[in-house]
């Protein structure tokens, strides 16, 4: 790649490149290293929230325990003594040292309440149905944590939960068992998870046994369709970072000890994430400014050593593309001005020895074009004057005053132009001359037609080149045994950057080996017999230049074309 550009350009890419590089590798560790540190603080981080979150709730838990497991121990000693007043009084001061505790209540296992902190008239008719109860009964040995629920026999209607255990009691001097009831108020789980901070969209839910929603601290959250609550089912126990309504949190999911419960916190950490995109951004800014900072340092010192270059360059184009009167000044390192010096002397030498060559070629070009030209205006005469015999042997006097006429007025252009070319215009006419010379001589069996586009009447042609292909035209398309007449066009138009003229005459036509034979021959420079194609083709490549041509195209039993193609740019060589 390198090869192709230049020195200021290779100079410059090559420090951009390795300052770029170097950033950008230097770049992405810093990125790695601090993307790394970044999840692990936030993975640390929530973990201790969570688990800050965790022994809040097992603490209050345990507190609710210890009060139950004190309730059972009075429930039964109380009972033995069947002092069943002073057991009601301490269920309601129970209730009044923990303001969370609503009511505390002990049922037999058919229902019945036994012990009630309230009127007894307000309990369920049928508590066995309930899932307090149910629950309790399920499993003995532990306390049974029912699903947030309301309470129509509280004034307010709360929200409460329900923790229940069978535990023993003496009912008529009688052991017996019981379900001992606590409904404790939401109130705490809501004040504990207003205690630490989540972040602007953080919260906590809880889950049941059955991975039901039991609370949220988020008011959106309310079933289990919730987001948080399928996020916190996929992921059962742990942590992992998620999205929530285009939010960035980390989830943790734990057991809630004594309950069966799931607790799951969402810690929001949109905000470290942005601090993350702005060290990114800053990053990306630093090394924005710097590679730009580089690049014109980079660009001025690439500068001070190509500009002189370029501009030894831009002199030596211009030398190629021919002016060779130019010639540079350079100002900069001793070497380039050293080299321009030589670059001035080998021009004034080369323009020298190029003047010397055009001088000695034009004349040459100039002495060829003369000859050439002479060579065809006496094998036109020719062919005219033994025309012109054979119609005064034949009588015809008429015609050959007409022949006459026609013959001086077509050679008048060998006096009125010197320099080999004419308008398009009168090079026509004079063809137009010669056919009504040998129509005359054929007795009327061909007809012509000429065809110019406007724009090119006036265009400059070689002189005498249109004559000769008319001429061949006539030999190779009139027959004189048929009944009916020729036809012979001259057609001048313009087309893929070429001025066409072409001469076609009706006859027998050419296979392809001939028109090849035929090209190349009059192409060649060895001698030939077709004098008037190849006098008209070295005239052309001399005048015209290399592009100009002259082609020949063929329908066998059809029709023959001739044409000479001008390029329509190329100025004239002679």
């Amino acid at each position: 790649m390198y090869k192709r550009l230049s020195i200021g350009k290779s100079i410059f890419l090559s420090t951009i490149l390795i300052i770029t590089l170097s950033l950008l590798i230097s770049n992405i560790l810093t990125i790695r290293r601090f993307s790394v540190m970044h999840q692990s603080l936030i993975e640390d981080t929530s973990r201790e929230l969570n688990k800050q979150i965790v022994m809040n709730y097992e603490n209050y838990v345990g507190g609710i325990i210890d009060t139950a497991h004190f309730l059972e121990l009075e429930t039964l000693a109380k009972t033995k003594v069947e002092a069943e007043g002073e057991l009601k009084d301490i269920y309601i001061n129970a209730g009044t040292i923990d303001r969370n505790i609503i009511d505390i209540a002990l049922f037999s296992r058919d229902g019945s309440p036994v012990v009630t902190g309230m009127d007894a008239a307000l309990y369920e008719t049928e508590p066995r149905s309930t899932d307090w109860f149910e629950g309790a009964l399920r499993n003995t040995s532990i306390f049974h944590f029912a699903s947030p629920t309301i309470r129509p026999q509280y004034d307010n209607s709360e929200q409460v939960i329900t923790v229940s255990r069978v535990v023993n009691y003496y009912e008529d001097s009688v052991r017996s068992e019981g379900i001992l009831r606590i409904d404790i108020t939401l109130e705490h789980f809501e004040s504990l998870a207003n205690q630490t901070n989540l972040g602007d969209q953080g919260h906590i839910i809880f889950l049941d046994s059955n991975q039901d929603l039991l609370y949220s601290s988020n008011e959106d959250c309310v079933d289990n369709t919730c987001e948080s609550v399928t996020l916190a089912r996929e992921l059962i126990l742990g942590g992992e970072n998620v999205t929530m309504d285009g939010y960035a949190m980390y989830a943790n999911v734990n057991t809630l000890g004594h309950t069966r419960w799931q607790i799951a916190s969402f810690v929001d950490v949109e905000e470290v994430y942005s601090t993350r995109a702005n060290v990114l951004y800053n990053l990306s800014l630093i090394l924005i400014i710097t590679v730009v900072v580089a690049s014109l340092t980079s660009a001025l010192t690439a500068r001070r050593i190509s500009n002189p270059l370029n501009e030894l360059k831009r002199h030596i184009r211009l030398f190629e593309s021919g002016k060779f009167q130019e010639r540079t000044l350079v100002q900069g390192q001793k070497e380039v001005v050293e080299l321009s010096e030589t670059f001035n002397a080998m021009a004034s030498e080369i323009e020298r020895l190029m003047d010397k060559v055009y001088q000695e070629q034009r004349a040459k070009r100039k002495t060829q074009f003369i000859a050439l030209q002479n060579q065809i205006n006496p094998h036109f005469l020719y062919n005219t004057l033994d025309s012109i015999l054979y119609l005064s042997e034949s009588g015809r006097s008429e015609e050959v005053e007409h022949m006459v006429t026609a013959l001086s007025k077509f050679f008048r252009i060998s006096i009125t132009h010197e320099s080999g070319v004419v308008p398009l215009k009168e090079e026509v006419e004079h063809a137009r001359h010669y056919l009504n010379i040998q129509r005359i001589r054929y007795q009327g069996s061909f007809d012509f037609t000429i065809d110019i586009e406007e724009s090119l009447k006036d265009i400059k042609v070689l002189k005498l080149s249109v004559q000769p292909l008319v001429e061949n035209a006539l030999h190779h398309g009139i027959d004189e045994t048929v009944d009916h007449k020729s036809l012979i066009e001259i057609k001048a138009f313009k087309k893929g950057g070429f001025i066409h003229i072409n001469v076609k005459n009706e006859g027998l036509g050419m296979s392809s080996e001939e028109i090849k034979g035929i090209t190349n021959r009059f192409k060649s420079s060895k001698e030939t017999t077709h004098i008037g194609l190849k006098n008209i083709y070295q005239r052309l490549r001399l005048y015209f230049g290399k592009d100009a041509d002259l082609v020949i195209k063929s329908e066998m039993d059809e029709h023959t074309i001739v044409s000479i193609r001008i390029p329509l740019k190329e100025e004239p060589h002679a």
